[in-house]
């Protein structure tokens, strides 16, 4: 290992496996959901699109947080998906306070018409949309859900499929180069004595944003038609993970209409049905492990540094070397003097830029099975490649019409994490444990160094950038990712 300064934060800090016992005995299993739809009675600020949020004037249907909790020999883990658009690290520890020796993974499905919870989209730009009193209550029935989720783990059956869905109708790719990942993944789970269903776990790459900016009712979009049609099968409880939903990939909709929405939801839920009738592989005489990595990476986001205080949530902020460090001397200064000391620091004066700690998993099904949690939106090239144009479908890999496409002769040749992964079955959630914003390949990374506000944007498609901690995540983040691939399963 190279003894550069982020690759001393690595700590692989769980494996949750009993080597002596292999396959000893089957996996038990449960499945549940909690509403947490946020209460109108006071404004609700809507995440999603632009600078500043939307007061939301109703509910076109609830949000969930859904849970499936495993366990296998002395091991086990929660996999809880919030249908919201991100949930920052500190109230994810929140929510595991008190479950000693269970791993609980929260991941978000990035809602784009849910309440503010990251304090980007708030009554005007720069100024948070987070109700305090409404996180508490996603933390609050979270907990519980997971709590019922363990008193009613009971033996179970587990099987997986993986099919390749063409795009066409369902997802596209808004940034060049196009890279769709167009795998999607379902994980059933019946009951053993009887073969009632308990889950169906679906994992697809796309922003949930059929609704557009113009929607100011609340709605996990695709996603509830998605889970409500594998519920009307007696499937059980239906999760869905987003999976590399970064570069932007973003629903194929004719218009920003639920009834989209409703036929982009359906259509993957048919196919994961599907797969799971043709194509299932046993998981049950695997073994389950799991192991996590710190990563902290380098704050360099002009906007990002400029609201520090909010953008951290609580956690502590360190320097390039891992010493604790405080707030930057601006976080306390007025309006728009922030982002104008944060650029000058940054860009003049030449300054450090500070550093936050997040976090990785790897969970896996012995060679059957693995899922890669990355705490963001994770480019698709980054985990499967795809610059050769052999994702692209019926898109050129860059439009003629961009006039600055990437050079590609700079991209990454090779060791993407799909091809690292040594699994039968791979798969990532992304927005896992934290929202760290958009992982973008560094060879591409450009914005507007002039402005402390990043715009106008370089010519070309560079929306992403704008929304990353910056240049260098999608690097330490790959490097944490192969560190988990390589050593995980080795590890006692």
């Amino acid at each position: 290992m190279r003894n550069d300064p982020y690759l001393k934060t690595l700590t692989l800090c769980w494996l949750l496996a009993a080597p002596q016992a292999l396959c000893a005995s089957g996996f038990l299993a449960s499945a549940g959901k909690a509403d947490i739809t946020p209460s109108l009675e006071r404004t609700v600020y809507v995440a999603g699109y632009g600078s500043k949020g939307r007061p939301a004037t109703g509910v076109h249907d609830p949000l969930w947080a859904r849970g499936i909790a495993l366990q296998k020999d002395k091991a086990t883990v929660v996999l809880v998906n919030l249908d919201l658009i991100g949930f920052p690290r500190p109230y994810v520890e929140r929510i595991r306070e008190g479950f000693d020796g269970v791993y609980i993974l929260v991941a978000s499905a990035h809602t784009h018409s849910g309440p503010d919870t990251l304090g980007l989209w708030g009554p005007k730009m720069g100024h948070s949309g987070v109700d305090p009193a409404y996180i508490d209550l996603v933390i609050d029935r979270t907990r519980s859900l997971i709590k019922g989720l363990l008193k009613d783990l009971r033996p179970a059956k587990l099987t997986a499929a993986q099919t390749d869905v063409d795009p066409k109708g369902l997802t596209r790719d808004l940034r060049d180069p196009v890279v769709i990942d167009d795998t999607l993944t379902a994980i059933k789970i019946v009951a053993s004595a009887t073969g009632a269903p308990i889950a169906t776990l679906v994992n697809w790459s796309c922003h949930p944003e059929v609704l557009g900016p113009d929607n100011t009712l609340i709605t996990s979009d695709f996603p509830h038609y998605l889970r409500a049609r594998i519920e009307s099968s007696s499937k059980g409880t239906a999760v869905f993970f987003a999976g590399s939903i970064g570069g932007l990939l973003s629903p194929d909709a004719s218009a920003d209409t639920f009834s989209e929405a409703e036929r982009i939801g359906t259509s993957l839920a048919e196919h994961a049905l599907k797969a799971l009738m043709d194509k299932s592989v046993s998981l049950d005489q695997t073994t389950l492990t799991v192991s996590t990595a710190a990563v902290r990476l380098p704050v360099e986001n002009i906007l990002y540094l400029a609201v520090l205080k909010t953008a951290a949530h609580g956690r502590p902020i360190f320097d390039a070397h891992g010493r604790r460090i405080g707030l930057p001397y601006w976080s306390h200064w007025p309006g728009l003097l922030k982002p104008l000391a944060a650029w000058l620091h940054m860009r003049i004066l030449r300054g450090k830029a500070p550093w936050l700690e997040s976090e990785m998993a790897l969970v896996r099904f012995g060679d059957r099975l693995s899922i890669l949690a990355v705490p963001g939106e994770l480019f698709p090239e980054l985990y499967l490649g795809g610059y050769d144009g052999s994702k692209s479908f019926q898109y050129d890999v860059t439009s003629k019409h961009n006039p600055r496409p990437p050079d590609l002769k700079r991209a990454p040749t090779g060791g993407y994490l799909k091809d690292r992964m040594d699994t039968r079955l791979k798969l990532v959630f992304g927005l896992a444990n934290d929202e760290i914003g958009y992982i973008v390949p560094e060879y591409d990374f450009r914005i507007n160094k002039l402005s402390p506000f990043l715009y106008p944007r370089p010519k070309g498609h560079h929306y992403e950038e704008t929304n990353s901690v910056g240049s260098q995540a999608a690097k330490l983040i790959v490097e944490t990712a192969g560190f988990l691939i390589d050593n995980g399963h080795n590890t006692r």
